[in-house]
């Protein structure tokens, strides 16, 4: 996966993300300005794909 981070805590906090985030979030080609963020994305896509 290359996928472009703005900091280190956006790369680690993504490494930790289920797999099916991961690729959900590559898959759009998102990019990010902040971790704040990214975690608000996470946690729709968390939501709609059910993951825990």
């Amino acid at each position: 996966m290359s996928t472009q981070f703005s900091s280190p805590g956006m790369e680690k906090y993504f490494h930790t993300l289920p797999i099916s985030v991961q690729e959900s979030i590559v898959q759009s080609g998102v990019k990010f300005k902040n971790e704040e963020d990214m975690r608000a994305v996470v946690m729709q896509l968390v939501q709609r794909q059910g993951v825990q």
